[in-house]
């Protein structure tokens, strides 16, 4: 192609491979991706009837920047060259080895292309990459069963492809992209997996053009493993709310706001999966995505106040601070106001109750809020019809993988027996893995048996699964729910210390605490809104809490409790007063509770 000192206008496509650098990727396998990726282009171009010979393309090793000639028709970039180009990679695809399959992002767009002696370079080249690397664009292929992830300018979707029946418009979903230095607004497609056709929501996307997006949701973890099923759950729920009805068929209650609350005991990865699966549906909220962490158990202070959380939703969406009332309910409506009619996803995370969380809820039935909880959120499932989804431990399968995600594969084979004891030990639990996999991967050099044989001291395991920070503390972790409990309810944590079963009957647990039933189902009431213990069936009672070594010890005098085992095995009646001493919070050896507050028999030597 001939060099000229003036740009010129050109139509931008570029294209780059998810995963290209993935070390589970050789060498050879990278060179038989590129060669399948430049195969498929050809292929796709040929079909379409685009002149591949008349584009310029430069090389990125990982993807492919290609210039098409100001004569070319930019639609049939549009119509046809996405579908052939999926169909192309499915059959390399089907041909060759995991390690050499390739899923694509693609990026469309046109402007000014000045070129040099050393490459092109124009602002329209720069926001093509700046969109090729979209977070949300990313999110949109990891969570798509395609091959092919496809986004376009703003310019590229007004001026061609919505104007085009052939290229399925309303199959787009607006998003906005905030990367380095570039703020844009953009449109995202499935080619090989289409989302469901939105005539109305493209519309109403595009008057509000003008608006702010706001993005606010924080980066997620990789280490994210299984949850296969809350996720289809949680994406089941906003595809009956887009369909305008519930998954069982019947019709949702006109401007009702579909509120999914996410609940279980800490460190389970409330968080987590709530993250996970807003980024993988971020791109069907084109008018932005809201995110607060309430600090409802938090080591930070109290919780946030509904009036703050408010004034950052304001902020998000840049209201002029002079507009903004001073009296909470005049917030409240400023807020809802805003986003009404407009398709909004609201994260509230790590809620205290359901008082936190009742004035954050929008008014429009086109927002879906998700909120994380260690309370079960009652209130909200009774009054405004949220879908409570408890998170339970992982499988066996699962603890493996999030192992292997921070320990690399490798080693997890190579040093399987004592990763299947560090599973058992740690019972599990997201939290606990993550913190096993963060220490072992720090000392690459120690076997994990070493670190096996360290927890597998259950007055001290707690003090093993410790990242460096409150936040990665399990003790501390778990104490942030005990700290809430009310007296009654805090005894009855600490006295299933005692229990030696793995689960107990509301008879029994009534007669390890000597009072009666009544008042011993409300202090088990308090503990499973908590999720500190589960009713796994009907009048039986597990400790999630403490199955992650919290070790299990009976004060001093109370043997092998021949009494407590009587009354509630036999009997079930609780004596006139209790026969066994009344755990108190266990110390550190300076009269101190410890920040655990003995909810499983934690005592120091």
């Amino acid at each position: 192609m001939a060099q000229s000192r003036h740009a010129v206008h050109r139509t931008i496509l570029a294209v780059d491979v998810e995963g290209f650098g993935d070390p589970h990727r050789t060498n050879p396998h990278r060179v038989a991706v590129r060669e399948g990726l430049y195969g498929a282009l050809r292929q796709a171009f040929g079909s379409t009837g685009l002149p591949w010979a008349d584009c310029r393309h430069e090389d990125g090793g990982d993807g492919v920047l290609i210039l098409i000639p100001p004569e070319v028709p930019k639609a049939p970039l549009a119509e046809a060259l996405p579908r052939e180009l999926a169909g192309a990679l499915r059959e390399h695809n089907a041909a060759h080895p995991e390690q050499e399959r390739i899923r694509l992002r693609m990026a469309l767009h046109a402007g000014e292309v000045g070129f040099g002696e050393h490459g092109v370079t124009a602002a329209s080249v720069s926001l093509t990459f700046r969109l090729l690397d979209a977070p949300p664009l990313k999110a949109a292929l990891a969570g798509s069963p395609g091959v092919l992830a496809l986004i376009a300018s703003a310019w590229f979707f007004d001026e061609v492809i919505r104007h085009s029946a052939a290229a399925d418009p309303a199959t787009y979903r607006r998003v906005g992209v905030t990367f380095k230095e570039t703020s844009a607004v953009a449109w995202i497609a499935l080619p090989d997996h289409p989302y469901p056709a939105d005539e109305t929501g493209m519309a109403a996307s595009a008057a509000r053009s003008g608006t702010p997006v706001p993005r606010q949701l924080p980066a997620y973890t990789s280490n994210f493993v299984g949850r296969a099923a809350e996720l289809r759950e949680l994406t089941g729920l906003l595809d009956a709310a887009a369909h305008g009805a519930e998954a069982s068929g019947q019709a949702r209650t006109a401007g009702t706001v579909v509120i999914s609350a996410i609940g279980g005991t800490a460190g389970i990865g409330k968080t987590a999966l709530a993250l996970h699966w807003a980024h993988r549906v971020a791109d069907r909220f084109p008018d932005g995505q809201l995110y607060v962490n309430l600090r409802g158990f938090d080591p930070a202070g109290s919780p946030v106040q509904p009036a703050a959380a408010i004034r950052g939703f304001l902020d998000a969406f840049e209201v002029d601070p002079g507009r903004i009332p001073v009296s909470l309910e005049a917030q409240v409506a400023l807020y809802r106001s805003l986003i009404v009619g407009r398709r909004v996803l609201v994260v509230l995370d790590n809620a205290r109750d359901a008082d936190q969380v009742r004035p954050l809820l929008p008014g429009s039935e086109t927002c879906i809020v998700t909120v994380t909880s260690r309370s079960q959120l009652s209130g909200l499932v009774a009054q405004r019809g949220a879908r409570p989804l408890t998170l339970g431990l992982l499988t066996v399968a699962e603890a493996r993988e999030l192992l292997a995600r921070g320990l690399g594969p490798d080693r997890v084979t190579r040093e399987s027996a004592a990763v299947d004891e560090l599973i058992g030990l740690c019972a599990k639990l997201p939290l606990a893995l993550s913190v096993v996999a963060a220490r072992a991967a720090t000392q690459p050099g120690f076997p994990l048996a070493v670190l096996a044989d360290e927890l597998r001291d259950a007055r001290r395991r707690l003090d093993a699964l410790d990242a460096g920070d409150l936040t990665t503390n399990v003790r501390a972790v778990f104490s942030w729910s005990y700290q809430y409990l009310d007296a009654s309810a805090a005894r009855m944590f600490r006295l299933l210390s005692l229990h030696p079963g793995p689960d107990i009957s509301l008879p029994a647990a009534a007669s390890l605490a000597g009072i009666p039933p009544r008042q011993a189902r409300a202090a088990l009431a308090a503990l499973t809104r908590a999720h500190l213990v589960t009713e796994h069936v009907p009048g039986r009672f597990a400790f999630p809490a403490q199955r992650c070594g919290m070790p299990r010890r009976h004060p001093a005098g109370t043997g092998s409790l021949p009494a407590y085992r009587l009354r509630g095995g036999a009997a079930a009646r609780p004596a006139p007063g209790p026969d066994l001493p009344d755990p108190a919070p266990p110390g550190d050896g300076t009269g101190r509770p410890c920040q655990l507050c003995a909810g499983a028999g934690l005592v120091r030597d």
